[in-house]
This record gives structure tokens, sequence and C-alpha cells, in this order.
């Protein structure tokens, strides 16, 4: 197998920034009203698509000059199997000690997990399977053309629904199967040799990538064609995603305490931030501070006890962390 290129720092970096980012996605945000509620949660919806184009850029690096093959994304989907079982039978813990149970009696959460944000995991097992299928039997070309027509009518269908004569919810399978949209994406971007491209290029895509996320916010609220609150994804956020990781091609950097946090923990905290909320939740209560002024803060406080968290763990139980984190054989690592 290909030895893997030095880590990129740079990237690391960002899937820190895209963990923080989903954080904001998955709280109410407060009392700031609608509008900067839907502001902010439009503006993190690059972190998703990254967290698949980053992984499907490492993908590339290890199968660069060879078909994926099951031995290539073995230890890919041994650790994502892992941390889907592992998650969901906390979730299902959550879920039976809080008394809101997200999943029903439906084979589909065998996929998707137990609670609703773990249908990343999922999806990233289905992309890796698909990857490797597509890649051994219809080869790397005809890979990209499916990954690209996969992207597009994800958007299409997330994004401008309203236009289609037939109503199709992003939520369920266009959702599921957009891992495999932006990983192909990661794949393609791989090959591009970015070492030409200068600052003055990505500052204008950073521009452009950003007028097309103002522009839909403005034509979705004056035209009320889309609600901008629950949309998931959106072309200007397939262009940040993609702005980013390009950045993190063009850019480097040494390795830091974000970088090294990015590397090692963006993934836990992904996971397990919704815990996080409700004992800040629950804290809040009974310290009678009224939540609705300081959800907007949640986040934060959040990303600051998980990482409390870890390194007590790491500590005091490195093989609970390992288990929380999907690593239930010796030996088995994720790259």
């Amino acid at each position: 197998m290909p030895e893997l290129k030095e880590r990129n720092n740079l990237l690391d970096s960002f899937r820190l920034l895209a963990a923080f980012a989903v954080m904001h996605l998955h709280t109410q945000l407060g009392d700031i009203g609608y509008e900067w509620s839907s502001i902010i949660r439009f503006g993190c919806r690059w972190a998703v698509p990254f967290f698949f184009i980053s992984a499907g850029h490492y993908l590339a690096i290890k199968n660069e000059k060879s078909t994926i093959s099951i031995l290539s994304i073995r230890s890919n989907l041994i650790n994502l199997i892992g941390i889907l079982i592992i998650a969901s039978a906390v979730y299902i813990i959550f879920a039976w000690l809080s008394g809101y149970m997200w999943f029903h009696n439906d084979v589909k959460y065998l996929f998707i997990g137990s609670f609703w944000h773990i249908w990343f995991i999922g999806s990233m097992i289905f992309a890796y399977i698909m990857l490797w299928f597509i890649d051994e039997v219809l080869g790397r070309r005809l890979l990209y053309i499916c990954g690209t027509i996969t992207l597009l009518g994800c958007i299409i269908i997330s994004e401008f629904s309203f236009l289609l004569p037939l109503k199709i919810s992003y939520e369920e399978i266009p959702r599921f199967i957009s891992g495999f949209a932006f990983m192909t994406l990661g794949m393609l971007l791989s090959k591009i040799n970015f070492s030409q491209v200068n600052r003055f290029f990505l500052l204008t895509l950073a521009i452009i990538s950003l007028c097309v996320v103002f522009i839909e916010l403005y034509v979705g609220k004056i035209g009320n064609y889309i609600n901008l609150y629950q949309i998931e994804l959106s072309l200007g956020s397939a262009l940040l995603a993609i702005t980013l990781f390009i950045c993190s091609q063009v850019l480097t950097t040494e390795k830091n305490m974000m970088s090294i946090i990015g590397k090692r923990y963006s993934l836990f905290i992904y996971l397990y931030h919704i815990l996080i909320f409700k004992m800040i939740s629950k804290i809040f209560v009974m310290l009678k501070i009224n939540p609705d002024s300081t959800y907007i803060f949640f986040p934060l406080l959040a990303l600051a006890s998980l990482l409390l968290g870890v390194y007590s763990l790491e500590k005091k139980a490195p093989k609970l962390l390992a288990v929380l984190n999907g690593k239930m054989t010796n030996g088995v690592t994720t790259k």
C-alpha cells in the first residue's frame, strides 16, 4: 500500500473549525432571532461537506496509482462500523434516560444510527463501499462522472426542490448519498496540482463563495422560496467547503494545537457534543439561568468541556476513549 504523504496541518485545523461549525447547527442559538439564526446556520453548512471532501482526499492519496481495493479501505470500514455501533448504543442510553426517543422500529436506523446526527457515519460507510465498487467495476473516470451527477442532484433537491415536479425530501436518500458525492469530489480535487495557485486567486474564490451564500440568503428571504433555517446543502456551502479545501492545499502551517485537536478529536467532538449540550442545559436550569439567552454560547462551552473530557479520558481511561471512537480491535486505525 502506498505511504501517505505528510499530514496536512491546515486541513486538520479546518477539521476542528468544521466540528465547531456543526455544533452551531445543532443548537437553538437562543433568542438572537430567526433571521440571525438562519444566517449562522446557512454560513456553517460548509462543515459536513468539508469532512467528506477531506476523507476523499486522503483516500485518493492512498490509492493514487491503484484502483481502490477492499484492503485499502478495510481499516476505515472497521473503524466507522465500530463508531456507528458504539455511538448508537450511547445515544440509545441517552434517549432512554432523557425520554427523547428519536429512532423508531425501522430498519433504516441500522444504517443511519440511533440519533439524528449519526447519519454522517452511515453515509461515510456507504460512500467507501460505493467508491470501491464503482472504481473496481466501472473505473475511475466513470466514478468521477457518477460523483459529479450525484452532487448536482443533491444540491438541486436540497435547495431547489420547489422547482421540481416530484417532491423529494433531502433528509432521506439524497442526504445519505451526499457523502459519496463529496468524497468523490475530494478524490477529484486531490488530482489537481495547486502549487501554481496564488493568494489572489484564493481571495477571489473566497469572495465568490461568500457572495453566492449571501445571494442565496437574500433571494431566499425576499422570495420565500426556501426555508433557510432548515436547508442543509446549498451551492454556496459546497463552494465554501471547496474553497477551504483548496486553501489547505495551497497554504501551509506548522503543526499546532488546532491541527492536533482537529486530527485526533474532530470526529469525537462531532459525535458527542449533543450529550454535552444536554448536560449544560440541565446545569443552567439548576442554576435558574434562562437558556434562551445562553444558547449562542453552547458551542463554545461544549467544545471546552469536550476537550477537557478527552484530555481526562486520555490520561485516566484511554481504553474507554478508544471504544467511544469505535476502535474495538487492536492495530486497526483510520488514516
